[in-house]
């Protein structure tokens, strides 16, 4: 995801980063450890989109309302994993209130791209998108962060226990 390339690549460095014994050299970049985590989390973030989507189905919502907020939330969705995968140092306050010009540029023209998406007609259009109200963008909102809330919570206790 080069979303994610950018805002990891400047990224600050972790201060205990010299303290840490280097990689072996023949340990394969990806392992089933961390295979196993983002499957998960791609899954749970899926179910969470699911969830959202059959919640305005249910609702009564109208198809291009449906489809807009299932759009949302995996938009919101994303942007919430590359939260979730900045560095676990520190407390989880970091993920958030220790942002990069990166991470501004990513998530600001990401929300602006999905307002615009939703919101200016001539492109919604396009993807067929009815606008949202404010409640289901909280639902899209929510759903987005139900899906990646586990594994944030995982790397604070790691953390925190680590410490």
């Amino acid at each position: 995801d080069p979303a994610c390339s950018i805002v990891f690549e400047a990224e600050h460095s972790d201060q205990r980063v010299m303290d840490r014994p280097p990689r072996d050299p023949a340990e394969p970049l990806f392992n089933l450890r961390m295979l196993g985590l983002s499957l998960s989390l791609g899954a749970t973030s899926l179910v969470a989109v699911a969830v959202a989507y059959l919640w305005a189905s249910q609702a009564g919502r109208s198809e291009g309302e449906i489809r807009a907020l299932g759009f949302a939330a995996i938009v919101l969705g994303n942007l919430f994993m590359i939260l979730a995968y900045r560095r676990a140092e520190g407390a989880l306050g970091h993920l958030l209130f220790r942002p990069t010009r990166a991470l501004y540029a990513i998530v600001g023209g990401a929300l602006l791209a999905l307002a615009a998406t939703i919101y200016v007609p001539v492109v919604a259009e396009v993807f067929r998108f009815a606008p949202l109200r404010v409640a289901d963008l909280g639902v899209a909102l929510l759903a987005a962060g139900a899906g990646v809330l586990w594994f944030v919570l995982l790397r604070a206790w790691r953390a925190h226990a680590a410490a």
